[in-house]
């Protein structure tokens, strides 16, 4: 038993390595985008796109949705999972409004789509056929807007008394077992899949907590039974299967990996990570195992209010050498490391974008230097130009080994820990000193 207790560890990291390879020969770089309170409509993201990527820091954004009534009146409609009825034609000007803007860096965009309020229950086939149009109205506006995708906030923001994924808060869990209830959800994602993927069959769904808050339950004897305690997510996965049933190889799934936000070390990232490579898989229904696998990619995120909060907040991130831009810094560089595509950013007390709300100060004023912290973790030669403008650096991110001017021996590198040294960086000039 002790020696199968030592080799599980050595075989799943075998299995992170294989799962990291199969990707690698394709991958792209890791970007930052961003969410949170701040997250523009679609008139905004066209008016205000040239402002957002002067921070010379992102990739893309989180965009609310919002349409238009014959009396002038505008609303948000993130909130998707109600019985409320939507025209296409109300979505005419925020489709002008993506078109006209012109994002040059900020491409990797993503409608904002919520799980609430979660009044509408799974066996309401009234409610549902609203529900179905409205992700297939936002795939539409998504893919003809130019957009990446959708953004899926699962998190039950109306509860009490409602949650759309917790079997306990269905109206008609007296009529039917939990067994039933599941088997409705695979059928409601197959129907919503099927909406979304006939408007947007390259689709990236990101989720901003898929299974990450459910892998305690995928070691279970059995998953499914588990999950139906599972205060807020259990009938998740088999909305997901629903989804797996019917879409191509072309849509991606992502795990935003939001209990990432507390996470400290580098150990935390890779873990979770891998986690999610070997252990989310047994959520879902055993014929869509690799499927899932070969269509999930992982993004972790780094909450920023966190970062600026005092010891003693709710939500905390200690600083790095005293520093709070430093702690992002590192949190960024951690999930640069482990994720596959995008690492993202939630703020609320702050923002990026200049429409947001006026009383509100910039990320860089509510965490001096953080603009710079990022550029360093992401764009490192960028950052080591705009330190030594006139020398000819060589930069070397942590994960990918030290300055050849510290080895001990020819073409020997020093790893250095998480969070330690220059940011996490070594600028180099190639004659053994170091820019600070």
């Amino acid at each position: 038993m002790k020696a199968k207790q030592k080799l599980l560890p050595i075989l799943l990291l075998g299995l992170s390595w294989q799962a990291n390879c199969a990707w690698a020969a394709a991958a792209a770089p890791v970007q930052l985008i961003t969410a949170g309170w701040d997250i523009p409509t679609p008139a905004r993201f066209r008016a205000e796109v040239a402002a957002f990527e002067k921070w010379g820091l992102f990739a893309g954004t989180v965009i609310v949705p919002t349409r238009r009534f014959p009396d002038g009146g505008q609303r948000d409609c993130r909130h998707v999972f109600t019985r409320d009825h939507w025209e296409r034609d109300e979505f005419t000007e925020a489709l002008a409004d993506l078109k006209a803007a012109r994002p040059v860096t900020a491409t990797n965009n993503f409608l904002y789509v919520l799980a609430s309020p979660g009044d509408v229950d799974w066996f309401d086939d009234d409610g549902w056929r609203e529900i179905v149009d409205h992700w297939r109205i936002l795939a539409w506006l998504a893919k003809q807007g130019g957009l990446r995708g959708l953004h899926f906030h699962t998190e039950p923001y109306a509860f009490p008394p409602h949650s759309q994924f917790r079997y306990s808060a269905q109206a008609q869990r007296d009529r039917h077992a939990y067994d039933e209830y599941r088997a409705q959800a695979r059928r409601r994602g197959r129907e919503v899949a099927q909406a979304v993927v006939a408007e947007f069959p390259d689709l990236t769904l990101f989720f901003d907590r898929m299974f990450c808050d459910l892998l305690s339950l995928a070691a279970s004897e059995n998953p499914a039974l588990a999950l139906e305690s599972h205060n807020s997510y259990g009938l998740q996965p088999a909305f997901v299967d629903g989804w797996l049933d019917v879409v191509p190889s072309t849509v991606t799934f992502v795990d935003g990996a939001k209990v990432a936000y507390e996470f400290t070390s580098q150990e935390e990232f890779d873990r979770a990570y891998l986690r999610l490579r070997t252990e989310a898989p047994r959520l879902i229904a055993p014929e869509h195992r690799g499927k899932f696998l070969s269509q999930l990619r992982v993004a972790f995120p780094v909450y920023l209010d966190a970062a600026a909060a005092p010891a003693g907040a709710k939500w905390h991130l200690p600083p790095v050498r005293g520093s709070q831009a430093a702690r992002v810094e590192a949190n960024v560089l951690a999930g640069l490391k482990a994720s596959d595509d995008f690492v993202w950013f939630h703020g609320e007390h702050a923002r990026w974008w200049p429409g947001g709300n006026p009383k509100s100060p910039t990320w860089p004023e509510k965490i001096a230097g953080v603009d710079r912290a990022l550029l360093r973790a992401a764009k490192p030669e960028t950052a080591a130009r705009a330190v030594r403008p006139d020398q000819h650096e060589r930069v070397y991110r942590q994960r990918q080994g030290a300055c050849p001017c510290d080895a001990r021996k020819p073409g020997q590198s020093v790893q250095r820990p998480f969070g330690a040294g220059d940011h996490g960086l070594l600028l180099c000039r190639g004659d053994g000193r170091r820019f600070a």
